[in-house]
């Protein structure tokens, strides 16, 4: 028995060795088979179920001079007669939980969102003329992409 011992590597526990004991991974109840690895996965290993993008890649359009009131669905309505709108944030304070006077604003298409940045910049909304440009991180990843 000891010589059985001997002969068992770890190999054999994780999988990677050949034991002739263990049944085929095939069978049912066999050994964990993770889901990008399974027959039939439609995605590959690590990819998001959101789709093939990041948000880090959408359209996103920075939005000053807001009120403090303004919600998540203010902008949403607003920006939405322009196109689909992917992603709304609000910068709101932690503690009091009012707004900052910024949002950013993603679309799913750039035309969109192009659109929308030359139509509401400049517009006067709940008292105050809003300022619309592209944001930040998006705008230096685009210029990176046309190198």
């Amino acid at each position: 028995m000891q010589s059985d011992i001997m002969t068992h590597s770890a190999e054999d526990d994780l999988g990677t060795g050949t034991d002739p004991v263990a049944p085929a991974a095939t069978t049912s109840g066999s050994k964990y088979v993770p889901p990008s690895m399974r027959a039939g996965a439609g995605r590959g290993a690590g990819e998001s179920m959101r789709g093939t993008g990041s948000r880090e890649d959408l359209p996103t359009l920075r939005v000053t001079n807001i009120s403090e009131d303004t919600q998540e669905n203010d902008l949403r309505e607003l920006f939405g007669n322009f196109g689909r709108v992917a992603r709304v944030y609000v910068g709101r304070d932690r503690e009091t939980g009012a707004g900052k006077g910024f949002a950013f604003v993603s679309f799913e298409d750039k035309a969109n969102a192009q659109k929308a940045m030359e139509k509401v910049h400049g517009r006067g909304y709940d008292n105050l003329i809003l300022n619309v440009q592209w944001s930040r991180t998006y705008c230096s990843r685009s210029i990176l992409h046309e190198i």
